[in-house]
């Protein structure tokens, strides 16, 4: 039994629309920050020889491990954000 009234087309559409319009721009974030990670990447490995020569492989894959972290967590929180907006909207 619910106390309220479903919500209309156009307040779903709204919701709908809103989320969209949020999660494209955090996976434009994202996939800007893996790109760098991935220049990153290719520049450590393009340049191996003088990585390995001043033993710097462990702080290289820190810092790799560091530029890929947050855009997996930004679309995790995208990912988790647009789910419960969908659950509220359809128990609403």
């Amino acid at each position: 039994m619910h106390c309220c009234p479903a919500p209309s087309p156009a307040v779903i559409v709204s919701a709908v629309y809103i989320t969209s319009k949020l999660s494209l721009r955090a996976n434009k974030r994202s996939k800007d920050a893996l790109q760098k990670a991935s220049a990153y990447a290719k520049e450590v490995l393009s340049n191996v020889r003088t990585v390995y020569s001043f033993d710097a492989g462990e702080r290289c894959a820190e810092t790799y491990i560091g530029k890929v972290e947050e855009p997996l967590k930004v679309r995790c929180h995208t990912i988790q954000g647009f789910l419960a907006n969908v659950a509220h909207t359809i128990s609403s």
